[in-house]
């Protein structure tokens, strides 16, 4: 809108959960043109949402907030605290919000720290915005699906060899956001010959919102003399179990990682920011 207009961060309230859903539906059929296979919503997402946003709204527990422009409410983040990490989740913006100047308002209220967010990897406009507002590039979400398998991956080896001790490291804070998925009591590791290993987290449901058409594994790490194999190792495992796909994560510096994802057709559906 034009000069004179009254732009203001305020926590939100009940009577703004009206106000706010259409911006999450929104948000979510963004998603879905952008990446159709990682964020394709499920068929009552709408209704499900509803009420999740009722409860984070009405949560103590849970910082809430939206953006107000000449008594509008065009924009809204929550901030939930997990160990370690403020998850900075559901931000979106009106159509007619602009991303270097309501975005940079909306992200820039937040001061739980240390903090991350994930942002659609398409949506460069809300990239810049979180840069601006000192966010940096942590890591990336690449999509391999195993239901419909790149050529390049093979199957068919089934032998896989899990180490007995998970290496002391594993326990540091990992690159990715969902919590505790991947706690060192939790995960797999999946060995190589050489001492190399991936880690494999369990089979995890998407959130009811979404429908990515069965469980998915969280691949953490891969570190080895020979990347390649034992990426593929750890596929053929999560495909074994049945997984119909693997989110890689991939620091954002890691090249190597990223040009692996990208032989095997990788979709890349997310980057994860986090204020340092």
């Amino acid at each position: 809108m034009g000069p004179g207009s009254n732009t203001t961060v305020r926590p939100a309230a009940a009577d703004d959960l009206p106000h706010i859903l259409p911006l999450t539906v929104q948000n979510r059929a963004l998603q879905a043109r952008l990446d159709p296979a990682f964020w394709r919503p499920s068929a009552n997402a709408d209704a499900l949402h509803a009420q999740f946003l009722e409860y984070l709204v009405k949560n103590q527990d849970i910082t809430a907030r939206v953006l107000e422009k000449d008594g509008r409410v065009i924009g809204f983040a929550v901030s939930v605290q997990q160990p370690g990490l403020w998850f900075i989740d559901d931000v979106c913006l009106a159509e007619e919000g602009d991303w270097a100047t309501d975005g940079a308002q909306l992200l820039g209220a937040i001061d739980e720290r240390p903090a991350a967010m994930t942002a659609p990897h398409g949506d460069t406009d809300r990239i810049r915005a979180a840069i601006a507002c000192g966010l940096e590039l942590a890591s990336t979400f690449r999509l391999i699906r195993l239901d419909e398998p790149s050529p390049k991956l093979d199957l068919t080896e089934v032998r896989i060899e899990p180490l007995e001790a998970l290496p002391q490291h594993l326990v540091d804070p990992p690159l990715h956001v969902f919590g505790g998925a991947m706690t060192a009591e939790r995960v797999v590791v999946i060995g190589d010959e050489n001492g190399g290993y991936a880690v494999v987290s369990p089979s995890v449901q998407a959130p009811p919102i979404y429908d990515p058409g069965g469980t998915t594994a969280v691949l953490d790490r891969v570190i080895s003399e020979d990347r390649r194999r034992t990426l593929h190792r750890a596929l053929r495992y999560a495909a074994q179990r049945g997984d119909v796909g693997v989110i890689l994560v991939v620091d954002g510096r890691d090249e190597e990682l990223a040009d692996l994802a990208d032989e095997l057709d990788a979709s890349h559906p997310v980057d994860v920011l986090k204020w340092p």
